[in-house]
């Protein structure tokens, strides 16, 4: 599952050896729409689902009947948006010179903020303490005061 991960770094399924990935376009400007994707020589091996016209193997295979075009232009001008923010001759190139650039800036981020939070008192991070192999995103622990009571405070 890759919602939360895919808008903050450049996901390569290759390099991490995945045969399955999901994420949510819309977490990375895209619109409302699901992304699957599934090793072919997995998704082969499977019986599924098939309408006459639909090819038997293959990633069309699994998502019988009219494809959702509007979302899958959706989802290249939100890439393409992504890659302009690089640098490269390649869509590839820009991709991963623009997520390297969107690193340094979360991390910069996320220093601040840790290095502010550790000087206050009543909050306790949870999950990881450093900026390296996280996210920009943090759980806190208000100390002394229940979830519910922020919530409805704040």
């Amino acid at each position: 599952d890759a919602v939360h991960f895919a808008p903050h770094r450049l996901v390569d399924v290759r390099e991490i050896g995945s045969s399955f990935l999901v994420c949510s376009a819309y977490k990375f400007f895209g619109p409302h729409v699901g992304l699957l994707y599934g090793d072919e020589r997995i998704l082969d091996s499977h019986a599924h689902f098939r309408l006459r016209p639909t090819p038997a193997i293959g990633p069309e295979a699994w998502e019988p009947g009219t494809q959702p075009y509007a979302h899958l232009a959706g989802i290249t001008a939100a890439v393409d948006y992504i890659a302009s923010l690089g640098a490269g001759h390649s869509r590839r190139a820009r991709l991963v010179d623009a997520f390297g650039r969107i690193g340094e800036h979360e991390a910069a981020l996320a220093s601040r903020f840790l290095s502010r939070l550790g000087d206050a008192d009543g909050f306790r991070i949870v999950g990881v303490h450093g900026v390296d192999g996280r996210t920009p995103t943090f759980a806190l622990d208000i100390k002394r005061v229940s979830p519910h009571a922020v919530a409805r405070k704040h």
